[in-house]
């Protein structure tokens, strides 16, 4: 679990600064993330999603759970 913790903390950390890095090599060189259709994009998308997601913790739910 520890180690899950880590993954989840650094990536909040540097989630804004892989975004920006990432914008700024699709803008100079669009061709580094054509591989990303079909399949392989829901693949990528729900590894995002999964990322956000581990970065919720037990506070987030109660006050996700006190608002409905």
């Amino acid at each position: 679990m520890h180690f899950l913790g880590v993954i989840s903390q650094q990536l909040s950390r540097f989630t804004a600064l892989v975004i920006v890095l990432a914008a700024a090599v699709t803008f100079i060189e669009p061709a580094t993330f054509s591989w990303v259709t079909g399949n392989t994009q829901i693949i990528v998308l729900g590894v995002i999603m999964l990322a956000m997601g581990m970065t919720l913790g037990k506070e987030d739910y109660k006050i996700l759970a006190k608002r409905h």
